[in-house]
């Protein structure tokens, strides 16, 4: 509470969440602060904002649409009755590009620590085009907008307008080239985890086709989800008073440790800041192991190809804290086998996955290919869904971390989706994250 106006009454000190709605221009590589839009705030009836750590992101905006002051002058302005603010779409229109910032209220004082400043600092959220609207005319809420819209990956969606065939062509190259085909203004940033090696190797290109009518995005989440990528876009610095965006394409960003980026990491304690929290379990369906195979995809070179995956490889993902008394976390593959094997044989225990007929794999794709599919299953072994105040820069992407649920529920999650509300009841964030293993009983 640093920083925030000095009374002398107890409990007279204001820590309150505020909302800005900003019009932007055309989408490109450089920042912009935006056409601040004052009519819209004091109509906002609530906010939501949902932000995935691989896809599209949405926001929807409802709107008070009814004009007391019009309703007043009936008598003497009849060509504007009835009294609707945004009927005429003066205001919003659909493609507007909108952005939508968030902060605490109100400024921080100068002498105030940088960290205090930062909070009360307006934090970028989400900025896109408007996709829908939805006017609702009721006996219980009265007039009201409802504008939906997505994130700025929306210009994705539009389909290929041929087919187009890729030869000898790597990842990176094709991404690329999907980006200039669909117009897209913003470049490929780098990634927090290198792509795997193959990704730029031209000497090691593969053959593909991008489909007529085929969406740009549906074929660049093909690549995302073979080899265990992120595609997203993200402000490049929330900080800025003018944020631009940036496209991403990377290995999953649970990978980074959150000890890398203590900035990013948030500290979530029952009692104190979490409101809510509902860990899920899916044990008997976990992979023991991988395994992908098919025909080499260099013709001359029929041989077959097969590569396996472990559970080992989650060990990038399995963080915890020694000093706070955490032990090493078990897979989820490998709890499995741990509570199985007491009531089955070694072979039931077991729960091999295998792919086979894939295409367009060598050794080093198949195994990226068995690595991806082990992860992403290992990742419903444990996940939460929680509910925290109003934490504007939490986001997918981030780790959070439990404390003061005693195990195995205390340590690092990774959030893939959140859901920013403001409304009459507040502003909180709630969140979904995942942990791909556990501590194994006895716990102190």
């Amino acid at each position: 509470m640093t920083g925030m106006p000095q009374t002398t009454r107890p409990g007279s000190r204001l820590f309150a969440p505020d909302l800005r709605i900003a019009k932007l221009g055309a989408l490109s590589p450089s920042g912009e602060q935006g056409e601040i839009q004052e009519l819209p705030r004091e109509d906002v009836v609530s906010v939501e904002i949902t932000r995935v750590s691989s896809g599209p992101s949405h926001y929807s905006i409802t709107l008070n649409n009814w004009d007391n002051a019009i309703a007043a002058r009936r008598d003497a302005q009849q060509q504007t009755w009835p009294p609707f603010k945004y009927n005429n779409f003066d205001h919003f229109e659909f493609g507007m590009r909108l952005r939508i910032d968030m902060r605490y209220w109100p400024d921080a004082s100068q002498e105030a620590a940088q960290t205090v400043q930062a909070a009360h600092a307006w934090v970028p959220l989400i900025a896109g085009p408007i996709t829908d609207m939805q006017f609702t005319f009721t006996a219980t809420e009265g007039a009201r907008l409802t504008i939906k819209g997505e994130d700025d990956l929306f210009p994705l969606k539009n389909n290929s307008e041929e087919k187009v065939t890729y030869q000898r062509k790597t990842e990176k190259f094709i991404i690329e080239d999907i980006l200039r085909r669909a117009s897209y203004p913003l470049t490929l940033r780098e990634p927090q985890i290198q792509r795997p090696g193959f990704f730029d190797n031209q000497s090691n290109g593969i053959t593909d086709n991008i489909q007529d009518g085929q969406s740009y995005l549906e074929y660049l989440q093909k690549f995302a989800k073979r080899y265990d990528c992120e595609m997203f876009v993200e402000f490049n610095d929330p900080a800025s008073t003018s944020p631009a965006v940036g496209f991403h394409f990377e290995p999953a960003r649970s990978r980074v440790s959150p000890n890398n980026n203590l900035r990013h990491l948030y500290v979530l304690e029952r009692g104190k800041n979490l409101i809510e929290f509902k860990p899920t379990f899916k044990v008997l369906d976990q992979y023991t192991e991988v395994k992908v195979k098919g025909r080499h995809r260099v013709r001359s070179r029929p041989q077959l190809v097969q590569q396996p995956a472990l559970p080992a490889v989650l060990s990038d993902e399995l963080y915890h804290d020694s000093e706070l008394g955490d032990r090493a976390l078990t897979p989820g593959p490998d709890v499995r086998t741990h509570y199985l094997s007491r009531y089955f044989n070694a072979h039931l225990a077991r729960n091999i996955n295998q792919l086979p007929n894939q295409t367009n794999i060598d050794e080093e794709r198949a195994s990226a290919m068995a690595e991806a599919v082990m992860r992403q299953k290992s990742r419903e072994f444990l996940s939460i869904t929680g509910t925290t105040i109003g934490m504007p820069h939490m986001r997918p992407g981030v780790y959070v971390e439990i404390r003061k649920m005693r195990q195995p529920f205390d340590g690092f999650y990774y959030v893939e989706k959140t859901v920013t509300r403001y409304a009459t009841r507040g502003f909180t964030t709630q969140f979904i994250a995942r942990r791909p293993g556990m501590q194994l009983p006895p716990y102190n």
